[in-house]
């Protein structure tokens, strides 16, 4: 009877340790769940601001707007405007390469 109660008693303090353990490590988890919550919800609020601020950037009145200020020539480039190299001549680097090989 005697071995009985001290087998208990150590099981009993052992099970309890054991709790413990489980007890602290669920409140780190709990605290790491929290946190990354936190994280979540802040990455959350960044997107949202950035949507609002590409949808303001990509606003075709906008763009049509900086168009006209900024790009005084905006016309397109013709398939006629565009040399061959070997219509250069000599005039550049590249052809003078190019006559080399």
């Amino acid at each position: 009877m005697r071995t009985f109660c001290i087998i208990s008693i150590v099981m009993f303090f052992f099970s309890i340790t054991g709790l413990f353990k489980v007890k602290l490590h669920v409140q780190s988890l709990n605290e790491e769940l929290k946190k990354i919550k936190r994280e979540i919800s802040l990455a959350q609020s960044d997107i949202k601001v950035l949507q609002a601020e590409w949808s303001y950037l990509s606003n075709p009145k906008r763009l049509a707007k900086l168009m006209d200020r900024h790009l005084k020539n905006n016309s397109f480039i013709l398939a006629s405007q565009v040399k061959n190299l070997d219509s250069l001549s000599g005039r550049s680097a590249l052809a003078q390469l190019k006559n080399q090989d």
